[in-house]
């Protein structure tokens, strides 16, 4: 089975994420990408960087752990199991769907479906 540059693209920008690596991760993403979580909605490029680095520095590690990839041309849908060890001493574990369009060879819109349950308890103060 060949991988294509699109499933390589989404599974780059989660290791970079898996990493702690923001800047890496965002060079994957066009300069009109966006970004969707609950709770947060659409967020451009540079909202979502700035959520991110308000987020990464509460996490030790992370392992995000692919379950499973479908890939439908620009669509790629990654399932991932993800556990991360944070600053507070908390172990914060949970479970992600990610639709992910590509074009042009860039992250175009990236989604992000998760339970946010466990993240409130896991990072609150």
């Amino acid at each position: 089975m060949q991988t294509s540059p699109n499933r390589l693209l989404a599974l780059e920008y989660l290791a970079f994420i898996e990493a702690g690596d923001l800047p890496a991760a965002m060079k994957l993403a066009s300069d009109d990408a966006v970004f969707w979580m609950p709770n947060t909605g659409d967020m451009d490029k540079a909202a979502f960087a700035g959520f991110l680095s308000a987020v990464l520095p509460a996490i030790r590690t992370m392992k995000l752990t692919i379950r499973g990839v479908t890939e439908d041309g620009e669509r790629i849908a990654v399932e991932v199991d993800g556990s991360a060890e944070l600053t507070n001493e908390r172990v914060y574990k949970n479970h992600y769907h990610f639709l992910f369009i590509i074009r042009n060879g860039l992250l175009h819109n990236v989604k992000e479906f998760t339970d946010t349950a466990p993240a409130i308890e896991a990072f609150q103060p």
